[in-house]
């Protein structure tokens, strides 16, 4: 598949996230800071990035992000669709639990190349604060970073 092709798929898993996640309630809609590293076979993807995510249930998320690194010393960018399921939901305990599912992209320079990816992640019970995710798509995918809610601010 052509890079224009892949970006085109990721883009509507993308809008469909979001255009899901807007039915959730606005008090709470997460938006997520984020850092990520990933380890790929032979290489090493690490970057920044950021993320929106919606809540639609108290267990069920909607999520897209963008990352900006470093693979082998050319600039990529890695974009995600995910949909997460709180498996201990936040508010039931000091920190919640959740797994997730999604596609990502790994783009800029040849070749794209596109992943399932599957997560393992804890939250603050606030859904504020730090987040610490492992999983793989792509390789091993860790991540860590920031949660902060607009109607927090």
């Amino acid at each position: 598949m052509k890079s224009a092709q892949w970006f085109r798929s990721v883009r509507g898993v993308l809008v469909g996230v979001f255009l899901c996640g807007a039915q959730a309630v606005e008090s709470q809609t997460p938006l997520r800071l984020q850092v990520q590293g990933m380890a790929l076979t032979g290489t090493g993807f690490v970057g920044v990035g950021v993320g929106i995510g919606r809540s639609v249930t108290s267990r069920l998320d909607f999520w897209g992000s963008a990352s900006l690194g470093s693979e082998r010393d050319r600039t990529r960018m890695r974009a995600e669709g995910l949909v997460g399921f709180h498996i201990v939901p936040p508010n039931s305990a000091g920190w919640g639990i959740y797994g997730g599912a999604g596609v990502a992209l790994h783009t800029i320079g040849v070749p794209t190349r596109g992943y399932l990816t599957l997560l393992l992640g804890i939250e603050p019970k606030s859904r504020r604060g730090p987040f610490f995710e492992v999983g793989v798509g792509g390789g091993v995918r860790l991540g860590a970073g920031y949660r902060v809610s607009p109607n927090s601010w």
